[in-house]
C-alpha cells in the first residue's frame, strides 16, 4: 500500500488556505509492476501545520528487492524529521538544510530496520515551505520544478550522471554533496511540482515548463479528491508507447490568501 500522508487542509473551503501550502498527489503502477506483480516502488508525503508545509516524492530503485519500503520510510523520515527539525528552530528566520537533511538520512536508517540500505536505496524530491522561504531538494533523478508569478524554473537542474546507469539515492552513507538543494523566497512561488522518471523521463525538455504550468493551473481550482481522480485516469492511459514504470506527481500550491 503506497505511503501517504495527506495534510489537514484537504477538504477545507477555499476561504480557509491561508499561508500555507496546500496541494494533491497521485501514484500509480507501471504496466511492467503491474505484469511482474510487483508493488508501487513510488511513494508520496504531503504536510503541513504550523511548522510549515511539506510534499515529498521518493522513487525506490529498481534493482533493490525491498525499494518500495525504502520509498515509503524515506517519505516517512522526511516528514517526521522536518516537522521535528522546524519546531525547534522556530526562533531562526534560516533554513541549514544540511543539517536537515542529515538528519533525515538518520531517520530513514532507523526506520527501515530490518532490512539493508542495498535493499532500499531510493531517490528523493522534497519542497519545504518554512515561514518565507521555500527549500527544494534534490537527490536523484525525477523532476522538480517550480511555478512561479514569472516562469517556470528548475532550481536544483537535472541530475548529473558521470557513468552509466549510475543514480545518486539514499545509500550507505550520507553525502550532502549528491543533494542538489535551493531556497526561493515563497512570495515569488505560485506551485512546486514533483514528478517521478516515470513522467519526468517521457516528457521533452522542451516541453517541460508548458506540461508544469498547464498541470497546475488546471488544478488549481479543484479540490485534492477531484485532481487526484482525474490524474489517476490520465496516468493509466499514459500516451508515450512502451512505457512501463511507476508514475507519481505530487503538487503544493503556495497560497497567500484566498483564491
Amino acid at each position: 500500500m503506497l505511503t501517504v500522508m495527506t495534510m489537514t487542509m484537504h477538504g477545507m473551503p477555499n476561504n480557509q488556505r491561508r499561508n500555507f501550502g496546500w496541494g494533491w498527489g497521485v501514484s500509480v503502477r507501471g504496466p511492467d509492476h503491474i505484469r511482474r506483480k510487483l508493488p508501487n516502488q513510488d511513494a508520496f508525503t504531503i504536510a503541513n501545520g504550523s511548522w510549515g508545509s511539506l510534499v515529498v516524492l521518493c522513487d525506490g530503485m529498481g534493482s533493490c528487492a525491498y525499494a518500495h519500503i525504502g520509498a515509503r520510510r524515506a517519505c516517512q523520515a522526511i516528514a517526521l524529521t522536518t516537522q521535528i527539525h522546524c519546531c525547534a528552530h522556530l526562533q531562526s528566520q534560516q533554513l541549514q538544510p544540511e543539517l536537515l537533511l542529515q538528519q533525515c538520512y538518520k531517520q530513514w536508517r532507523r526506520l527501515i530496520t530490518p532490512y539493508s540500505v542495498a535493499e532500499c536505496r531510493t531517490t528523493c524530491l522534497l519542497a519545504l515551505l518554512y515561514k518565507e522561504q521555500l527549500l527544494l531538494c534534490r537527490l536523484g533523478d525525477g523532476l522538480l520544478a517550480v511555478d512561479t508569478t514569472q516562469d517556470v524554473l528548475l532550481p536544483v537542474g537535472e541530475e548529473e550522471k558521470p557513468f552509466a546507469n549510475i543514480t545518486a539515492a539514499l545509500g550507505e552513507h550520507y553525502k550532502f554533496a549528491d543533494w542538489r538543494c535551493a531556497v526561493l523566497p515563497a512570495k515569488t512561488v505560485q506551485a512546486v511540482l514533483l514528478a517521478s522518471d516515470g513522467i519526468a523521463d517521457d516528457i521533452a525538455a522542451s516541453s517541460v515548463s508548458a506540461f508544469v504550468h498547464d498541470l497546475t493551473y488546471a488544478h488549481r481550482s479543484l479540490s485534492p479528491q477531484q485532481s487526484r481522480y482525474m490524474l489517476r485516469r490520465q496516468l493509466k492511459k499514459w500516451p508515450v508507447q512502451g512505457h512501463s514504470d511507476d508514475k507519481t506527481l505530487a503538487c503544493m500550491y503556495l497560497t497567500q490568501g484566498e483564491l
